[in-house]
């Protein structure tokens, strides 16, 4: 919290000498972290590598103060879902996705997303996404690119 001043003046008023007047200003600025975390998170894996994660925005009325950022820390975790390694991101507020590379292959990651004003929000609910093993055909990629295609009609003879 912060508390404001205290300020005196004078000033001339033509029946009078000088008046004093004291004038106290003060006032309140109370900052806050936002008290809501970026909504609808969602993410999946783009690859053995990489993970793809998107989110909705902070609306600006439950935001205390000026949103100025979003910090996305996410932990590898081991076999039991402790966690061996906490990385931290942040990214510009308008950044509402990230595709992080250079993780390692089919390992499973937990992520929290949350904003930052002057000081930290809420962190969002942890998701948590396995990368995918080599060789494996990504789902997702696989019906991006199948829907791109340009479809061909084929007359199938039960007996083939």
């Amino acid at each position: 919290m912060q508390f404001g001043m205290t300020s005196t003046s004078y000033f001339y008023l033509p029946s009078m000498n000088y008046v004093e007047t004291i004038c106290v200003v003060l006032y309140l600025v109370y900052s806050t972290a936002p008290q809501v975390y970026p909504w609808n998170v969602t993410g999946h894996n783009s690859s053995s590598t990489s993970i793809y994660l998107q989110w909705s925005a902070i609306p600006a009325e439950l935001v205390a103060g000026v949103l100025r950022e979003y910090r996305i820390a996410y932990d590898e975790l081991n076999d039991r879902n402790e966690s061996i390694k906490r990385h931290l991101l942040r990214l510009p507020v308008d950044h509402l996705s990230v595709n992080l590379t250079d993780l390692e292959k089919y390992t499973k990651y937990s992520f929290e997303l949350q904003g930052i004003s002057k000081f930290f929000g809420v962190s969002s609910p942890p998701i948590v996404i396995i990368t995918d093993q080599d060789g494996k055909e990504d789902l997702h990629m696989r019906a991006h690119v199948y829907t791109n295609l340009t479809p061909c009609h084929r007359k199938y003879n039960q007996s083939e």
